[in-house]
């Protein structure tokens, strides 16, 4: 699997990990970890395979 060198977004990110894995979302403010609300900020991707 080859990427562009571009910067993704999250949704482009999403969507081309979503294809491989399933993908969940979270979101952090260095003292908690809890799901994406989907605004932009710090996130973390993490994958399992299916």
């Amino acid at each position: 699997m080859a990427f562009n060198t571009a910067a993704f977004g999250f949704s482009e990110l999403l969507d081309t990990l979503a294809s491989y894995f399933e993908v969940h979302i979270f979101e952090h403010d260095y003292k908690k970890i809890f799901l994406w609300d989907k605004a932009p900020g710090n996130a973390i991707f993490t994958c399992v395979k299916v």
